[in-house]
């Protein structure tokens, strides 16, 4: 299992070494089985069990699980993506540092294509009560997503029907969501801590930052904690 991508203080390639074998950091120490033919040619199991084995916790239904632990986290990255107009620049951009100085960047690009997505990000930043109201919106988009998600994946398992459509617009979240649930087990396991320990420090963190973004705290909390 080769990681293709990083997340602070989570980032599997963090403790990725060759030729090691991550299966320990599961609880059944087992692999996962191996697709047949017929689910190779299909793009849809993916949906299915995306936590099934990776679940810092266990006895909760497959949405609270997703509810409880995930989506704060994921809705604060789509969010920051948003504002900062990620994939607009075209080349690499420092977030923490650019969040500061949107107003200015406004002025800047002014009669750029940029200027108008600028201006709605200035906006969104101007005050705590945009801030929020903004977030709020973007949390309804998320639970929208992830709703479709459920249904999509209790129909690949029931042998209800799916839609190429509804299955397109959530491609991307289901394997950013089964990542997230993977990187908490492996880091609860390499920190020593159980994995719903772990997993609720890092909800609650989540949530603490979402609160200090809507109490006019720093925006770095878009990032990382931040008093």
């Amino acid at each position: 299992m080769t990681p293709t991508s990083a997340t602070r203080n989570h980032g599997v390639s963090q403790i990725h070494r060759p030729g090691t074998d991550h299966r320990s950091a599961f609880d059944s120490g087992r692999s996962p089985p191996q697709p047949t033919s017929a689910q190779s040619s299909n793009p849809t199991p993916v949906l299915t069990r995306p936590t099934a084995r990776i679940a810092p916790t266990g006895g909760l239904r497959w949405y609270t699980f997703i509810d409880q632990y995930l989506t704060d986290g994921y809705t604060l990255t789509v969010f920051a993506r948003r504002v900062l107009l990620d994939g607009g620049w075209g080349t690499r951009i420092d977030s923490p540092k650019t969040i500061a100085h949107v107003a200015t960047l406004r002025g800047i690009y002014a009669d750029h294509w940029l200027a108008r997505r600028l201006a709605e990000s200035d906006e969104i930043l101007t005050a705590p009560a945009t801030i929020s109201t903004a977030f709020d919106e973007e949390r309804r988009r998320v639970d929208a997503r992830v709703k479709r998600l459920t249904r999509s994946r209790n129909a690949a398992i029931h042998g209800g029907t799916l839609s190429k459509e509804a299955c397109a617009t959530i491609t991307d979240l289901a394997p950013v969501l089964a990542q997230d649930a993977l990187n908490t087990s492996i880091w609860a396991r390499v920190t020593g801590r159980p994995p719903e320990a772990y997993a609720t420090s890092r909800a609650d963190e989540h949530r603490q930052r979402i609160a200090n973004l809507k109490n006019g705290g720093d925006l770095t909390n878009l990032f990382t904690l931040t008093p």
